[in-house]
């Protein structure tokens, strides 16, 4: 994760957390993953795509300029060694790994994930079922609001829908520190709807969880 924030810039959006749950008896959990999942098959499609080529340009050259003179095991060998190489080349280079993914499987995979972490650190627990999940996935460059039932009666999905595509629009620019808490701010000034209660007490730690990729 340091790869994407700096040490100030993690306590930053922990602080964010913490003001905008000062003034509502929601808990908000936000959750950052580097990727969530080593999408292996798309290292596999790139060796297969640079073998093809590779091997394709390599008999066009020796037709053209070496007639006869490839031999089945050079070939074979060459094959081996482009698929290695294209398999290195999407790990070593995540924006060449990305370029393989299917769109509407990172979807999946992460939307899975995101409810899987929601269970995962309690706030489907929480005494009025009011926590709510700000999942975020770097590689995938994707994000995901989850709320629980509680919120959800109260406040509608558009408006979380809005404030996401704020966040994805924020995450283009060079401050995504400032998208982020500017996101977190926007859902603490709605969440003044649902307010602290008398006997309420803080249900779930006030930090910035960060994911493994799994």
């Amino acid at each position: 994760m340091k790869k994407y924030f700096s040490e100030n810039e993690l306590e930053q959006i922990s602080k964010a957390v913490r003001e905008a749950e000062k003034t509502t008896s929601a808990e908000i959990v936000p959750v950052f993953y580097t990727s969530c999942s080593d999408y292996w098959e798309s290292h596999c499609l790139s060796g297969m795509i640079v073998s093809l080529f590779g091997s394709a340009s390599l008999v066009v050259y020796n037709f053209i300029y070496q007639p006869w003179l490839l031999s089945i095991e050079i070939f074979f060998l060459s094959q081996l060694f482009l698929i290695l190489f294209g398999i290195l080349l999407a790990y070593f280079f995540p924006s060449w790994r990305r370029i393989f993914l299917n769109r509407n499987e990172v979807l999946t995979r992460v939307q899975d994930k995101a409810y899987r972490v929601f269970l995962e650190v309690g706030l489907s627990d929480t005494k009025d079922k009011t926590g709510i999940l700000l999942f975020m996935s770097f590689f995938e460059r994707e994000a995901f609001l989850i709320t629980d039932e509680g919120i959800r009666k109260i406040i509608s999905s558009p408006i979380w829908d809005g404030i996401l595509a704020q966040l994805m629009l924020g995450m283009k620019t060079k401050n995504k520190t400032e998208a982020i808490i500017n996101a977190i701010d926007s859902m603490g000034s709605l969440l003044k709807q649902i307010p602290i209660q008398a006997g309420d007490k803080n249900e779930l730690r006030d930090d910035l969880r960060l994911g493994d990729q799994q």
